[in-house]
């Protein structure tokens, strides 16, 4: 008897759901079908039900007896009606987070307490999870390969990535993070409750009455989720951090750079590929309780490194938003506000004496305060756009308004001290003749027109522009 037509112009076989080679005839194809039959008496074969997770992220599961893909490169357990089907292939402890609402975030504003989105002590990643012998935040160490699941570099597309692979990649990286037991369980010296106005995600954008501040949080907010980007796609710095900050900084090299280590979480977490986040945001946190913890006993440019990192992992929070391995918010916040409280009080203020009479100074020096006004004024907006008040200008940051408005393009990005020497020389001639431009000046200046607004437009970079778009928010 004749096969039909469909039959034989089927392009895989109906029992096992192969696809058949090309040029398969009618004849090779009957043999396939009779037996896959044989193999499979009962039929065409029964579709395998997806893996829990999978299922309650309504995705495609692989639905391997060994456990999913998907599971496996999010380091999470697979299992198919709440039997254990594979194993962490991480080696990461897994946390156990209970299911919370909405409003267990959303405290009512008559409590200032945000301790709800604290996470629980036993979801704290054991110390013994990273066992590294090297350093992972070296510059010239590869980050990329590292951490990439199934679409890394050195695995084939599609390909199910195997755990001694990772654990070998993770065991030859190195270890900038240094922490211990005593640092993982430092959450008695976080502040019980932190100041906030809107009872909503602490990290979202604020709603304004007014449409001119509703319009521009808006833009500032994209604006500040672009800096990360920079890091990850351009291999730059946002503009609060000076593009020269390792050969100008005077951290001890025996000690890992906060900066360093943020930068390279960053191109971790935004370079575009598959990775297991909540093993990267695990090292974020342990680095952030090592800074609160450590903070105290840094030289002033470690202590500068480590408020710009926090503001950088900050604006990965945002741009990350709500998670198990992200809920952190409240050590974040109290970290930042402590550090910007311990750089006040122990270095100062955000301008020098000779500044201030028009005096020259070192390269260095300048670098480091124009560094921390810029890092002070991008705290400043983040706290005026989102619902968590990081701290308030005036006991952390005083003489803000007083402060120099942010330097021209071609100081900040003078290549040496000699070409930034003559162009310094020039800028004080010109606020000598024009009168120094400070942040105060800037709501007026957004305001009104005339020379003092072109020269402004004519020489600030895109930071500066930033700030004279929100002056009248946090000045």
């Amino acid at each position: 008897m004749e096969e039909p037509v469909s039959r034989r112009n089927a392009l895989h076989c109906p029992v096992c759901k192969k696809l058949y080679a090309n040029g398969t005839n009618s004849r090779a194809k009957s043999k396939h079908i009779s037996y896959c039959r044989k193999k499979y008496q009962s039929g065409p074969l029964p579709r395998r039900k997806a893996c829990d997770e999978c299922a309650r992220s309504k995705v495609r599961c692989s639905s391997d007896p060994g456990g999913c893909s998907r599971c496996a490169s999010r380091g999470v357990s697979c299992t198919y009606q709440g039997t254990l089907n594979g194993q962490n292939i991480t080696g990461v402890p897994l946390v156990d987070i209970p299911p919370q609402s909405s409003n267990d975030f959303r405290p009512g504003l008559d409590s200032p307490s945000i301790g709800t989105e604290e996470t629980p002590g036993n979801s704290y990643l054991s110390p013994t999870t990273f066992t590294w012998d090297n350093d992972i935040f070296r510059p010239e160490w590869s980050y990329v390969s590292d951490l990439t699941t199934d679409l890394g570099e050195g695995y084939p597309v599609g390909s199910h990535v195997d755990a001694s692979s990772i654990s070998g990649e993770l065991q030859s990286a190195s270890n900038a993070i240094t922490f211990s037991e005593q640092s993982l369980q430092a959450s008695s010296s976080i502040p019980a409750s932190l100041a906030y106005r809107d009872p909503s995600s602490l990290f979202e954008r604020r709603k304004f009455s007014e449409p001119e501040h509703e319009l521009t949080s808006d833009l500032a907010l994209h604006i500040l989720r672009s800096y990360p980007y920079m890091i990850a796609n351009q291999d730059s710095v946002p503009p609060f951090i000076h593009p020269k900050y390792r050969y100008l900084s005077e951290s001890d090299t025996a000690c890992p750079s906060p900066l360093d280590a943020a930068l390279k979480l960053a191109k971790m977490l935004l370079h575009g590929r598959r990775m297991n986040k909540s093993l990267i945001w695990g090292l974020i946190r342990i680095e952030q309780e090592r800074l609160l913890n450590e903070h105290p006993n840094f030289s002033k440019w470690e202590v500068l490194e480590a408020l710009q990192s926090l503001v950088v992992y900050i604006l990965l929070r945002i741009i990350e938003g709500r998670h198990d391995y992200t809920n952190f918010s409240t050590q974040l916040l109290a970290s930042i506000k402590a550090i910007c409280t311990h750089i006040t009080t122990k270095f100062g203020n955000l301008i020098s004496s000779d500044e201030l009479t028009g005096q020259m100074i070192l390269w260095k020096d300048w670098v480091f305060l124009e560094s921390r006004r810029r890092t002070a004024t991008a705290v400043l907006i983040i706290n005026s756009i989102i619902h968590a008040q990081i701290t308030t200008p005036s006991p952390t940051m005083p003489k803000y308004s007083c402060s120099p408005a942010p330097s021209p393009m071609m100081l900040w990005n003078a290549e040496n001290e000699m070409d930034w020497t003559v162009d310094y020389a020039e800028h004080l001639h010109k606020n000598a003749v024009h009168g120094m431009l400070r942040n105060g000046d800037l709501v007026e200046l957004k305001e009104a027109a005339g020379k003092q607004h072109d020269r402004w437009y004519a020489y600030a970079d895109s930071f500066g522009l930033l700030v004279t778009l929100v002056s009248n928010m946090v000045i």
